[in-house]
């Protein structure tokens, strides 16, 4: 028996040898565990080993190593052995930390959870030892195996006990080994210098850093004392400094300037830390040193930068105040300036609020709270005054931000005075809101008025009204005295109107010489009907401007809430809709919106909308009024007068539809269809007797607009073979106020083409003499109003007799229309008048009546 024990121990030291060696050459661990169990598997032929790793953020044992045990069994072990009582025999030995031998799992209750796994393996016996470190840390489990029920003997034990041991310094050395090559590739790959020193200064390890930031090769630096790279200056200092390290045993951070290579210091931010023995004794100091050059640099640049933002801020036009909490803590230059003081620091300490004015109070005291409280680091300016110390109020607008001033949290606002600029946009916002000529409200912000006024009206019950007017006959006045004193009418006319209202109305200027006037908090209609009468009768008054004695009478139209409206837009269009019947009714008057108003504009949209049809449905006919030579007593001419006949409202008079096709652009092609008809026909009378008879047709403002109206005349006398020297075009001063130089253009060619031009209505508007001497005609039509007069009135006949001597001294033919007795033709006659028109002679007439009277 001891010879068998003796062999087993013999074995086992040479095993233990080899595995020795093996790890003192370093092999894997895995190879050297491996060489444990295989090196007991021959000791002790009927045994099976196996090796555990403790997993410690897991807390299980896995990664078994067990070359002679089942694969699937060691599988099943990979996935896990928990530790604890009855956890097998591995995880109880882990768990209490000490061996546990089961001679017969079958039977064994710390196998009861797990016994069926080794069983149905083969393996009855298992002993577990738990493999610790030197400082007792569990490492893992060494098992063995038997497949049969087994009492370990004496020599068993001791081989177990033996080469436990033995995994647990390879194990160990594993660990020991890894974090050395760890630390080696810090150390080796660091970017800090890293000096090991002995408690005298003498370096025992260099980092390889120190060549690539001060240019000494690590090895070179062995053995030296480092003192004797630092300045001489400041040796004994840092000496002092390195000894309170070794003596008080404690970490120390410096900087400091070492020597590099090529003589030249360099900063170095450094942190010592004693590393001592077991005996409490200090062993080395280790040293971590960090290049700070470029940090220097940096520093340097900052402060630099610094300086030069101080500047800035103190010469910037802008005030800054930097305020804790609303206390001043800093203001530059400007800032005082802005105050009305000479020194900056007078104002330290004092609060923000003793220069805002206390309306403003509020705006700031939100936003202070906004930033003290995390909501905001910036918000959008605001506009604030600034009360200066000698009273003066100031607008200013105000950024502010969070800052960190001389190390505590504050606000920094930057204060731009904008009373120059709050000024610029007050005389925009004029400029924007009010007419540039009478300094009145525009149509833009008389609408914003309305509605405001309107606003107020649905809380208080009362009437308001709006008066639409203008001038009447500005476009004569204006050609006649020019743009600048036309001007200078329009400034009086608003001076004059602005007497006549209650000081809370407001007068507009909407466009050119349109006006409008909202009265607000009327009592009653004849309120409104007494301030319309002032203003006829002022505005009636002769006004002297720049010499001259000047009527600027104006019509009226009114609209009155809530009784015509209770909306802005349906207010100023009723009030428009009875300008425009003021105007039709002689000018000079004023006219509430009324019913009738309002269904004569209903008639008048309709008939619009049936205008455009009217040709096509062939509801338009032409009568032609003739006109008689005096000195042949016969028929020379006649003039072709449009009528529409309505399927449903019957003859529609031409002072209703031609006003209204003018308006919509129907006059257009009804002008041309009446050219062409007309030419047609007179054609076919020239042709049966009537050689020398001429055609007259009127002209309209808007058929004179077209661009191709020449074109358009030319293509009809074409079209129809007319001869143009017996037509006349008869155009009004309302053509010729236009364009004069694009009149005279159109006039010219029209003159080429061969056709005559008459001036019709010629003495009843501001600039007639002057057409005369501006454009070229060949008639002049005397308006029927002073044919009417010329028996009753002196003044009538000497203008008659005036103008027709005027027209024969410029060559011209005159032709006097409105003739109604035999009276006013023999004194027409007896003036030597060539031509005379009107009912006296014959209505105008339909093509079948004047063919029957005329050309039979």
């Amino acid at each position: 028996m001891k010879s068998v024990e003796h062999d087993y121990l013999l074995q086992s030291l040479i095993k233990q040898n080899e595995v020795l060696e093996k790890i003192s050459q370093g092999e894997d661990l895995i190879h050297v565990l491996e060489t444990i169990i295989l090196s007991i598997e021959d000791i002790f032929s009927d045994v099976m080993c196996s090796v555990l790793f403790w997993d410690d953020k897991q807390k299980i044992l896995k990664n078994a190593i067990g070359p002679s045990l089942p694969q699937e069994y060691l599988a099943s072990l990979n996935n896990g052995v928990k530790i604890g009582p009855n956890e097998g025999s591995c995880g109880t030995a882990a768990f209490f930390g000490e061996t546990v031998i089961v001679t017969d799992i079958s039977l064994d209750r710390l196998w009861s959870k797990y016994r069926d796994l080794p069983l149905s393996f083969g393996l009855r016996s298992c002993w577990s030892k738990p493999i610790h470190s030197p400082e007792r840390k569990l490492l893992g489990t060494f098992a063995f195996y038997y497949s049969k029920p087994h009492q370990p003997s004496m020599s068993e034990i001791d081989v177990f006990e033996r080469f436990t041991y033995l995994a647990g310094i390879a194990m160990e050395r594993q660990k020991v080994e890894q974090k050395r090559e760890k630390y080696e590739l810090m150390a080796e790959n660091i970017t800090e210098l890293l000096l090991i020193l002995d408690p005298k200064g003498y370096i025992t390890y260099a980092s390889p850093s120190f060549k690539t930031t001060l240019g000494y090769d690590p090895d070179e630096l062995l053995g030296k004392y480092s003192f004797d790279y630092l300045p001489l200056n400041n040796v004994k200092f840092l000496s002092e400094e390195f000894g309170k390290i070794v003596k008080e045993k404690a970490d120390d951070f410096k900087i400091i300037n070492i020597m590099n290579r090529d003589g030249k210091y360099v900063p170095i931010e450094v942190t010592g830390v004693p590393v001592l023995e077991k005996s409490g004794e200090v062993k080395n100091i280790v040293m971590v040193g960090r290049d700070i050059q470029e940090r220097k640099i940096i520093e340097k640049a900052l402060k630099e930068s610094e300086e030069r933002y101080r500047l800035l801020v103190d010469s910037s036009p802008d005030a800054i105040l930097v305020h804790d909490n609303g206390e001043i803590v800093y203001t530059n230059k400007s800032g005082a300036t802005l105050i009305g003081i000479d020194k900056p620091s007078t104002i330290f300490g004092n609060s923000i609020y003793s220069y805002i004015d206390p309306k403003d109070h509020p705006i700031i005291i939100n936003r202070l709270k906004q930033y003290y409280c995390g909501e905001a680091e910036m918000l959008d300016p605001v506009e604030v005054k600034v009360i200066k110390c000698n009273g003066e109020s100031v607008n200013i607008e105000i950024t502010s931000r969070v800052v960190i001033y001389e190390g505590r949290t504050c606000v920094q606002s930057i204060a731009r005075n904008i009373t120059d600029r709050k000024k610029n946009e007050e005389k925009i916002k004029f400029l924007a809101y009010h007419d540039h000529l009478t300094k009145l409200p525009n149509r833009f912000y008389f609408n914003e008025l309305i509605q405001k006024q309107l606003d107020n009206m649905k809380q208080v019950k009362h009437k308001m009204a709006i008066l639409c007017f203008d001038l009447d006959n500005f476009k004569q006045l204006n050609e006649s005295l020019g743009h600048s004193m036309a001007d200078n009418v329009l400034k009086t006319v608003s001076e004059k109107i602005r007497k006549c209202i209650p000081i809370d109305a407001v007068i507009a200027r909407v466009s050119g010489d349109e006006f409008s006037i909202l009265l607000p908090n009327i009592e009653n209609i004849e309120q409104v009907e007494f301030i319309s009468k002032t203003i006829l009768a002022t505005c009636n008054d002769e006004v002297s401007i720049e010499g001259r004695s000047i009527k600027t009478p104006v019509s009226i139209g009114v609209s009155v809430y809530p009784s015509h409206g209770k909306d802005r837009e349906e207010l100023v269009r009723k009030a428009n809709l009875a300008l425009d019947t003021a105007k039709q009714k002689g000018k000079n008057n004023f006219q509430l919106y009324t019913e009738e108003i309002k269904n004569k504009f209903v008639r008048k949209r309709k008939l619009a909308e049936d205008l455009k049809y009217a040709i096509e449905n062939h509801q338009f006919f032409i009568c032609y009024q003739p006109i008689i030579n005096t000195m042949k007593n016969k028929v020379c001419s006649v003039e072709a007068l449009l009528r529409w006949k309505h399927p449903f409202e019957g003859m529609i008079s031409p002072g209703e539809f031609i006003p209204i096709s003018e308006d919509n652009g129907t006059i257009v092609p009804i002008g041309e269809w009446v050219l062409r008809s007309a030419c047609f026909q007179v054609k076919q009378w020239q042709q049966r007797g009537f050689y020398d008879l001429v055609l007259k047709v009127n002209l309209s403002v808007r058929q004179f607009e077209q661009e191709n109206f020449v074109e358009m005349i030319a293509n009809v006398l074409k079209d129809t073979s007319y001869n143009p020297q017996l037509l006349e075009l008869e155009i009004t001063e309302s053509i010729l106020m236009q364009n004069t130089e694009q009149t005279i253009e159109i006039l010219n060619k029209l003159k080429k083409l061969g056709v005559k031009i008459s001036l019709d209505d010629f003495g009843k508007g501001f600039s007639s003499l002057s057409y005369l001497t501006d454009f070229s005609f060949d008639v002049l039509k005397i308006d029927r109003s002073f044919i009417q007069k010329v028996l009753i009135d002196e003044k009538s006949a000497a203008i008659v007799n005036t103008v027709i001597n005027l027209a024969h001294q410029l060559n011209l033919r005159v032709v006097a229309e409105g003739v109604e007795t035999e009276e006013q033709f023999k004194f027409l006659v007896n003036n030597q008048c060539e031509e005379v028109q009107g009912f006296f002679f014959s209505h105008p007439l339909p093509v079948e009546d004047f063919e029957r009277l005329y050309c039979t």
